[in-house]
């Protein structure tokens, strides 16, 4: 894929671990669930790759049904800024959600705009916003499509899966947000006895 403004091509790269604990996610809920991604971007000379190397989750206040996710904002800017601290080179990158438990293959309209509204908010520092939505499951394999939003443009496009490829690594993060999960669905479960 080649951009205009940055005459580059753009690759994607996401640590395995990401696949793993979104499929835990989608495999345990028959509602939309989603996270957003952190990770770098590497500009070299011909090619700017962006590394999703992990994810925070949508957070123990999420609004969410079989038709609509509305992540817990707040616990998310919090979870980042903490993270910032670790390591000062993430950015938030992206954002992935599921409709696989209403069928939905696209995107929604009110999803398209909010991603439209992210990455030209003055605060967000990529040019590009990426987003994979799981589309359902099959033999426990997520079924995904990606797609990118770009600042300044109206538009998005889709992007093929083989653009997209998996990396054998696991980033330091990565314990603390597994830990962090834990604890929120933990706290969850024991509201609700």
């Amino acid at each position: 894929m080649t951009t205009s403004k940055f005459h580059k091509k753009l690759q994607i790269e996401i640590y395995r671990p990401v696949f793993t604990r979104m499929k835990k996610q989608v495999l345990s809920s028959d509602q939309e669930e989603g996270g957003i991604f952190i990770g770098r971007v590497q500009n070299h000379v011909d090619v700017c790759t962006l590394q999703i190397l992990s994810y925070i989750d949508s957070g123990p206040m999420k609004d969410h049904s079989s038709a609509h996710l509305h992540p817990d904002r707040f616990y998310q800017y919090n979870v980042f800024r903490v993270l910032e601290r670790f390591d000062p080179s993430i950015e938030h990158l992206g954002a992935w959600h599921s409709h696989h438990c209403n069928g939905s293959k696209m995107l929604s309209g009110p999803d398209i705009r909010g991603y439209h509204v992210v990455v030209n908010h003055p605060d967000y520092n990529p040019d590009w916003y990426f987003v994979l939505l799981v589309t359902g499951l099959r033999e426990h394999q997520l079924n995904f499509r990606c797609f990118l939003f770009r600042r300044d443009s109206h538009l998005y496009i889709e992007i093929p899966r083989d653009h997209c490829r998996v990396v054998n690594q696991r980033h330091g993060l990565e314990g603390i947000l597994l830990g962090l999960e834990r604890l929120v669905n933990k706290k969850r479960s024991l509201k609700s006895k």
